[in-house]
């Protein structure tokens, strides 16, 4: 459009059509660019329109659009069929302050519409605010954070639906975060994921791999007020709440060197619905665990969230087809204290009573305090702990944890017992007590079946009648 009177300070109007691929756009554009070594790719469709001035630049509409995005590097793995960008903003150039009235951003993996955006950087400090809604497939978004060459050994997936507030003033940055996650659900690869000793790159996963859920939820609810202070760098959690139908937590605390390892320093309290949780474990548990109680029990978290690892991801070469190697586990510096109470419990063909277990964990190990509960009309005596600075991880019990007086049942014969005592597999009936006293025991969780277990089973009276191995022998007798 005309411009009326030119100066040094006059707004002129701007129209600008880019199209070409942005592998060779990065290419020209390294020198201004900051030094990080990461893999851009993908070919742009841009038109943007507004006015511009040495001090003052308005975007009255900007439409983006990016075919075959792909980057690599900085931590992240993301690749998308098609992203597209559409806003209206500002940027004061003098302030060094971009604000925006809406902007709209869409993806296979995340949506979102913001408004009101202001973001201002200074040689302090930055300064953002503003509204958002979004929409994510968590599945997609898991697949981010894995390397190019690195199968998934984990996977979240499910729709998630939320709102974002953010406010700035004196120093703090404050998000007010909400979250609706439907079919939330947790998941390990069913084989092991790893190279073989003769290969050097890992395959990337595909979209028939098998998946074993170990935790779903219907719908999880997800709540958090977060502050981040300028000043000294660290992150308060004034608020975390995580709600489903089977466990819910809520908590408060700090995380320093956000940027760096992430120290995390929180406490709070964990509800939890065991018979509800026994259900949604049976496929790891099995038909022979079945728990009881309703309670709210404290806990405490304090240690790194992430490991050291050899070589900053900033430096890494994203065009590299070595196996990335794996950082140390940040479970040896972990410190953590919780609790865990049941009313009834029957495991394995045991009536166990009400009780409950005391945890602290330190080192990569959770022991537990000496546990003592009723058990089938005797007594139960353990002293636990479980070993989580190695994979798998295994529980171990103390030489001394045992049974005293335990009542036999037919449920026994049917599970537990027939290993010891073949003779009684499948009992018709059982009647009778016997004692367990441990030499000691290791179980790794992963294959409880390979336990390693040594004692002595004194039964002290027993009537048992004859399952389909005690008939077939007494016939030939």
């Amino acid at each position: 459009r005309p411009v009326a009177s030119l100066s040094t300070n006059t707004p002129l109007p701007l129209r600008a059509q880019l199209q070409g691929e942005l592998r060779s756009w990065r290419t020209r554009a390294r020198p201004w660019l900051p030094a990080v070594d990461v893999s851009l790719d993908g070919i742009v469709d841009a038109t943007v329109q507004g006015t511009g001035s040495p001090h003052l630049v308005e975007i009255d509409a900007a439409d983006i659009r990016v075919r075959q995005f792909n980057l690599v590097g900085a931590g992240l793995n993301i690749r998308e069929p098609e992203v597209q960008l559409k806003t209206q903003a500002v940027l004061n150039l003098d302030e060094m302050e971009f604000v925006t009235t809406r902007a709209t951003y869409t993806s296979s993996s995340l949506s979102f519409q913001a408004e009101d955006v202001r973001f201002k950087s200074s040689p302090a400090q930055f300064e953002i605010s503003g509204n958002a809604g979004y929409r994510a497939d968590l599945a997609q978004l898991t697949r981010w954070f894995a390397g190019p060459n690195q199968a998934l050994t984990q996977q979240f997936s499910g729709d998630a639906v939320g709102q974002i507030r953010m406010t700035h003033q004196a120093g703090l940055t404050t998000a007010d975060v909400q979250a609706d996650i439907s079919k939330f659900a947790y998941a390990t690869p069913v084989e092991p994921i790893g190279s073989k000793a003769d290969q050097t790159v890992v395959a990337a996963p595909t979209a028939s791999a098998n998946w074993n859920t170990l935790w779903n939820e219907p719908v999880l609810k997800v709540a958090g007020l977060i502050g981040y202070v300028h000043a000294d760098q660290t992150v308060r959690l004034d608020k975390i709440e995580i709600s489903g139908d089977a466990v819910s937590l809520g908590a408060r605390g700090q995380v320093s060197d956000p940027l760096g390892r992430c120290y995390l320093d929180v406490e709070g309290q964990v509800g939890y619905d065991l018979e509800r949780v026994t259900r949604k474990l049976r496929p790891q548990l099995g038909d022979h665990v079945q728990l009881k109680g309703r309670d709210a029990k404290p806990f405490k978290v304090r240690g790194p969230l992430l490991s050291v690892t050899e070589t900053p991801v900033s430096t890494r070469d994203v065009s590299s087809t070595a196996v990335p190697q794996p950082a140390a586990s940040i479970l040896t510096e972990l410190m953590a204290q919780g609790s865990l109470a049941w009313t009834a419990a029957e495991i394995q063909g045991f009536t166990i009573g009400p009780g409950q277990i005391e945890t602290e964990m330190a080192d990569g190990i959770a022991t537990a305090r000496m546990l003592q509960v009723p058990l089938a009309e005797g007594t139960l005596r353990l002293t636990p702990r479980l070993l989580m600075n190695r994979s798998p991880m295994v529980l171990q019990l103390a030489h001394g944890s045992g049974a005293e007086n335990v009542r036999i049942t037919k449920e026994m014969c049917q599970s537990w017992l027939k290993y010891v005592a073949p003779l009684v597999a499948d009992a018709t009936a059982a009647e009778g007590t016997f004692s367990v006293r441990l030499d000691g025991a290791s179980v790794p969780l992963d294959v409880p079946q390979s336990a390693d277990i040594k004692g002595k089973l004194i039964v002290h009276q027993a009537h048992i009648g004859p399952g389909p191995l005690a008939r077939e022998l007494l016939l030939v007798a």
